[in-house]
């Protein structure tokens, strides 16, 4: 068992090795499947793709870690129609786009990061309506937290990885690394408390 205030939940093995590396994590042992990374007062798990391997990754890591009241953060890549690949986004409220669950996070003041709603999609999409971020793991995530902790102890973090020029065809992990390297300054801080939204 592990004790830690934040746990992390990451999509794609690219979108957790920029944290990995820089915060030191070691990788628990035994070891689990799916990856539990620990350390920094992190517990960071690499769930895989998709709604349904995020919802078993969050009931893992809430039966690993002893701590009486996490924070639970979800940070990984997001489409959007108009802004810049590589803009830094704290998502304000999650829908489902299959079901139309919605939930509204409450956010509270520590750092400036522009705020957006996002929606999350079974695959990926070419268009992007509502000036919505899109995701495939936020809803499921949030829908499994949700269960057993409060939506104020719920943070998601999405780096923008394509919008209408530039096709989410032409993401490769490399990329997916490099943005969030780019960002992992700013990732600490949003890590390190709540955050304070901007609209878009």
């Amino acid at each position: 068992m592990i004790s830690a205030g934040r746990n992390i939940v990451i999509a794609l093995p690219p979108e957790a090795k920029p944290l990995i590396r820089t915060f030191e994590l070691e990788r628990l042992q035994p070891a689990t499947r799916p990856p539990v990374y620990t350390g920094r007062d992190m517990a960071l798990v690499v769930s895989g793709a998709g709604e349904k391997a995020v919802r078993e990754s969050v009931n893992l890591l809430h039966n690993l870690n002893r701590h009486p009241s996490p924070y639970w953060y979800n940070l990984g890549i997001a489409g959007h129609a108009d802004l810049p690949v590589g803009t830094l986004l704290t998502i304000n409220q999650v829908t489902d786009q299959k079901t139309k669950k919605r939930w509204i996070l409450p956010i509270q003041p520590v750092a400036t990061v522009p705020g957006c709603n996002l929606v999350t999609v079974e695959t990926a999409v070419d268009d992007y309506p509502d000036s919505a971020a899109y995701d495939m793991e936020a809803a499921g995530f949030t829908g499994a937290v949700s269960q057993f902790a409060g939506l104020e102890q719920i943070r998601i973090i999405k780096i923008v990885s394509d919008n209408q020029t530039n096709s989410h065809r032409r993401i490769s992990g490399k990329m997916v690394s490099a943005l969030i390297q780019a960002k992992i300054d700013i990732i600490e801080l949003l890590l390190s408390g709540p955050v304070n939204i901007v609209e878009l």
